[in-house]
Parts: structure tokens; sequence; C-alpha cells
């Protein structure tokens, strides 16, 4: 790691820390169902890609997907959150409100020079 000061991260490092908060908010603000909170932790040319929901690119669709058909719609239990060449990747359960059988998956976020979300893909184990 490279320290401009002692204690100090470096860019990237920096971008990781923000990132990972912002990813475990969105997680929270999705599951109470608070859509606004969640676009604050986008960027605006975000891109989603979730199993069973149309595939949305830009800030303005993303937050369509999110009112009509993932917020406040389970909890998610996240497991691990691993960071890799710039991206995140974040295994958990998901458990849906309408149904008794958590859903494991596996999330890839990529993040914006400002640590927003710059792409949300899911992948179900």
């Amino acid at each position: 790691m490279h320290r401009a000061e002692e204690g100090a991260l470096d860019p990237g490092e920096r971008i990781i820390r923000v990132g990972v908060e912002h990813v475990l908010l969105l997680y929270d603000y999705t599951d109470r169902g608070d859509v606004d909170g969640c676009l604050s932790l986008l960027d605006e040319h975000v891109g989603l890609r979730h199993p069973r929901v149309p595939t949305a690119s830009g800030r303005t669709r993303v937050e369509t997907v999110l009112r009509e058909r993932l917020a406040g719609r389970g909890l998610h239990r996240v497991e691990r959150v691993r960071a890799f060449g710039g991206m995140l990747f974040v295994t958990g359960v998901f458990a849906e409100t309408a149904s008794t059988r958590p859903l494991p998956y596996l999330d890839v976020f990529t993040l914006s020079e400002h640590g927003l979300v710059a792409s949300w893909h899911r992948i179900p184990r």
C-alpha cells in the first residue's frame, strides 16, 4: 500500500472503503423500502442486472425497478464482502417476504471514482 503520510489511505483503498459502506447501506435501504436512500448511493449512470427484474441503466430506470420490483420485498443477510480489482463481491442470503425459502446470492458491484455504486449484478448461487 502506498501511503502519502502515516495513516492515510491511497485513493483506490479509500474508494473501496467508501464503496463497502455504500453497498451495505444499499442493502439496508432496499430492505426498508427507502428508494430515495438507495438513489443517494448510486452513480447517475448506474447499471442493474438482477434475476426476475428488467435490466436497467441510468438512475431513473433503476429507480423504477427499485420502486416496482425490489425495495421492501425482503431482507438481505450479508455473509462476506471481498474487494478485488476495484470491484466488490458480496455473498449472502436474501429472505423474500413472500417466500419461506431463502435465496443465496453473489452480488458484484463496480464503483465510481467517488465510491458510488456504478453497477449491481446479482448472480443466484
